[in-house]
């Protein structure tokens, strides 16, 4: 059910943001329900070979959007380990 602003649930929208980065890539990621200055936004973090690197074209057409079900999504390269370090997850979510 969507609120008032426009915006999917937080379970709505991470659930099918799981779906849809499964279906588009293959990859160790998270999601996280983050905030900063401009409020609370949805946070994809994917492990990558080299974070200073651009994402692979499909990845950055699958995933790279400025909304997601009406939330702020920002997509946070890592390196390989980030998440189950940090994130205390083996892997995917």
């Amino acid at each position: 059910m969507a609120n008032l602003d426009g915006k999917a649930s937080e379970e709505e929208a991470e659930h099918k943001l799981k779906l849809h980065v499964r279906r588009t890539s293959n990859v160790k990621y998270n999601i996280k329900f983050e905030s900063d200055d401009g409020g609370k936004h949805i946070a994809l973090y994917v492990e990558v070979e080299d974070p200073l690197a651009p994402l692979p074209a499909a990845d950055r057409e699958a995933w790279v959007v400025h909304t997601w079900m009406g939330w702020r999504l920002i997509v946070l390269k890592a390196p390989r380990g980030y998440i189950k370090a940090f994130h205390k997850r083996e892997e995917g979510f």
